[in-house]
């Protein structure tokens, strides 16, 4: 995406089932890159049904379905390649 987007190389978006899921995915998320002392900030304030996870080569946006089926981010940038975790997991 650096290509079109001066800020980061991927956008990771994630569904969650409810906003308690949502917040453990999150949780999991910060561990990690603290783990592996990645610099990153959040975006958004916890409870809402869109976060944002920015750890600069890439971002991870956390959504409740609603949210993003309103937000529409793929559609925004659908000229940029897309990947389908779960198709990538099963290989």
């Amino acid at each position: 995406m650096r290509e079109v987007c001066s800020y980061t190389d991927y956008f990771v978006i994630v569904t969650a089932k409810n906003l308690r899921h949502l917040s453990s995915l999150l949780n999991d998320c910060e561990k990690e890159l603290d783990r592996l002392r990645q610099p990153y900030h959040q975006e958004g304030e916890r409870g809402s049904s869109w976060l944002l996870l920015d750890a600069q080569d890439f971002m991870v946006h956390f959504f409740l379905a609603e949210s993003r089926n309103q937000y529409r981010l793929e559609a925004l940038w659908a000229d940029q390649p897309q990947y389908q975790i779960e198709e990538m997991l099963t290989k």
